[in-house]
């Protein structure tokens, strides 16, 4: 999401039984490992097709990018690494971006730059709390306190940029992992062994010299973003959750599939977010049909292409996602591919 919503302006520019005396050392024990260790997390998917030639072994091997980790808690990477390294494709997350489609001079791009500022801002000077309801205003001024003190700039802002920059300046302030490193080790991987990589992509090109009057467009348009704001504003509130925090990072550092399953699937604003981007007047008319289901689609069919011809295709995902009834691991089920989760 964070990548779209850059992707606009970069366009506009350029064209995550016992007794209580039995458990409790146990329980301690745990929680001071899991505060300074590192640990491999749940391990790998496994996906082969029931109906394979048995003569010819091919597999996709499903990576979970670790959850938000408490600080002195870190990936231990050694058995993706191993995987990768005997991998013929590694296959990441898709994405949606927007870029200008023809040549674009500098001197016309630089006489974009105050419309594309202006369009960071609301389309008639309104502020936050004018925009919000009661309830998500409270929730979003909490925050910002917690995470940005009284900035008044960020008010003016359209809800969408607004809580982009305190996601932003949140992730900052957390003081345990991010977990940015899967896909920065396995470009690593893939770069040492000279492994092919892919990722879907949808791209939606807008003309250049439409760009001027897209960017009119959307200066001029509010935004359908209340539901990307309230879920950012729910993503930074979980950053400062540190029992939720936590409990997920424990599961996750035991491979403890079934205590993962029962918590709630963090806050995921992306769809969300891409959603009020794509429906914008600026971007609607260049945007295909469900371009988040072409995305779940190329994805798919991607890995499925690669399990026939390869041996070995290593693919990411979230983890709440291979944890979901409704993701992607399941249509993979639904068409007749065999699972073995992680042990």
């Amino acid at each position: 999401m964070r990548t779209l919503i850059r992707s606009v302006c970069t366009a506009m520019l350029v064209a995550n039984q016992a007794t209580a005396a039995d458990e409790a050392p146990e329980a301690a024990l745990l929680e001071e490992v899991v505060v300074t260790g590192t640990f491999p997390g749940p391990g790998l998917w496994k996906v082969t097709h029931a109906d394979a030639d048995h003569s010819v072994s091919h597999t996709l091997w499903l990576a979970a990018q670790p959850p938000l980790l408490p600080q002195g808690m870190h990936w231990k990477s050694e058995e993706v690494e191993q995987v990768a390294a005997q991998a013929q494709l590694i296959v990441f997350d898709g994405s949606l971006s927007i870029t200008v489609d023809g040549p674009i001079g500098m001197l016309r791009a630089l006489t974009l730059v105050p419309s594309v500022l202006r369009a960071r801002k609301n389309p008639n000077g309104e502020r936050l709390e004018q925009l919000l309801s009661p309830a998500l205003y409270d929730r979003w001024h909490t925050q910002k306190l917690r995470v940005l003190g009284r900035d008044r700039g960020v008010e003016k802002l359209r809800p969408m940029f607004a809580a982009e920059a305190l996601r932003d300046e949140a992730l900052k302030q957390f003081k345990g992992s991010a977990a940015t490193t899967l896909h920065a080790t396995l470009r690593r991987i893939a770069k040492e062994k000279g492994i092919r990589t892919t990722a879907p992509a949808i791209w939606i090109k807008i003309p250049a010299k439409e760009m001027r009057g897209a960017v009119k467009r959307f200066s001029a348009q509010p935004l359908n973003d209340r539901e990307c704001f309230s879920q950012i504003v729910e993503f930074v509130a979980a950053l400062a959750d540190d029992e939720e925090i936590h409990t997920r990072a424990k599961a996750w550092a035991i491979g403890d599939l079934d205590t993962l399953h029962g918590l709630a699937a963090p806050p995921a604003p992306r769809a969300a977010c891409n959603a009020a981007l794509l429906s914008s007047e600026a971007a609607a008319p260049y945007t295909p049909a469900d371009p988040e289901g072409q995305l779940r689609m190329q994805w798919l069919e991607t890995v499925e292409e690669s399990l026939r011809e390869n041996e070995n295709t290593l693919a990411t995902l979230p983890l709440h996602e291979l944890l979901s009834a409704a993701g992607r691991l399941n249509d993979l089920r639904e068409k007749g591919y065999s699972i073995e989760e992680p042990r």
